[in-house]
This record gives structure tokens, C-alpha cells and sequence, in this order.
């Protein structure tokens, strides 16, 4: 049986040969520093692989479980977050599910809903912050 370091390992490997996507271990955890207690990582029950994907800047996190792992409820939260702010979360066994979510996440970029989505211009406080400082459109 796979151990979910070993899958961990074939996963970020098979994202390191797409050439649009930068993918990073997400090591999360604490522990004393320099005399100082510190955390790391994008917090509790965030994903063990992000990605972006070029050229959107999509973020794409994968959630690496064994084929009998399980979701913890801190992580189904972390999902659920990152969903309704647009990310691509999934949990993944393999890496043919990791490269299946990043095609996903290409055919949704290329989206024309979300192409113009992403064309809206500032936001409204980089609006007002022009606005205040004479940079109008």
C-alpha cells in the first residue's frame, strides 16, 4: 500500500511536468524559533499541495489522501472556504486526479464567463483610491 508520503512525492512530480503550473508543498505547523513560538503553512486544514496556474494566477489545492484516507472536518471548512472564493479544491488519490483537476481548472479559465469576470477592472476600493488621488479612467 501507497503511503501518503509516497503519493505525495509521485503527486507534486507529476505537477512539476506541467509547465503552466507552479505547485508548492503546503507544510503546515508551529514550533519555537529564534526564542519566538511561530506558525507556518496557510493555516489548520489548509491543502498539502498548492498550485497556481499560469497564465491566471488560478490557485488549484489538493488535498493528497490515501485510498483510505479522510477528510477531518478542519479541512472540509478550508475546502469550502477556498470554493467560495474561487479556488479549485479537491481531494486527490493519484496523479492522474491531480492532472485531472488541473485540466479542469484550464477548460475554467478559459472559460469566456471566466475570462470576463477577471476583466472587471479595479475593485471598488482601488477605484475610490484612484479616484481620491485623480487617476479616474
Amino acid at each position: 500500500m501507497t503511503t501518503e508520503r509516497e503519493l505525495l512525492a509521485s503527486i507534486q512530480a507529476a505537477l512539476a511536468r506541467e509547465p503552466d503550473v507552479w505547485a508548492m508543498r503546503n507544510t503546515v505547523g508551529a514550533g519555537e524559533s529564534h526564542g519566538r513560538y511561530q506558525t507556518y503553512g496557510l493555516g489548520k486544514g489548509s491543502p498539502d499541495i498548492v498550485a497556481v496556474l499560469a497564465p491566471w494566477g488560478h490557485w488549484i489545492c489538493l488535498e493528497v489522501k490515501t485510498k483510505t484516507g479522510r477528510v477531518r472536518k478542519d479541512q472540509q471548512r478550508w475546502m469550502t472556504l477556498a470554493r467560495r472564493v474561487g479556488m479549485t479544491v479537491a481531494v486527490v488519490r493519484s496523479g492522474e486526479e491531480a492532472l485531472s483537476l488541473v485540466q479542469q481548472a484550464r477548460e475554467l479559465c478559459a472559460s469566456p464567463r471566466y475570462t470576463e469576470s477577471m476583466q472587471m477592472g479595479p475593485a471598488p476600493a482601488d477605484a475610490a483610491i484612484a479616484a481620491r488621488r485623480g487617476n479616474t479612467r
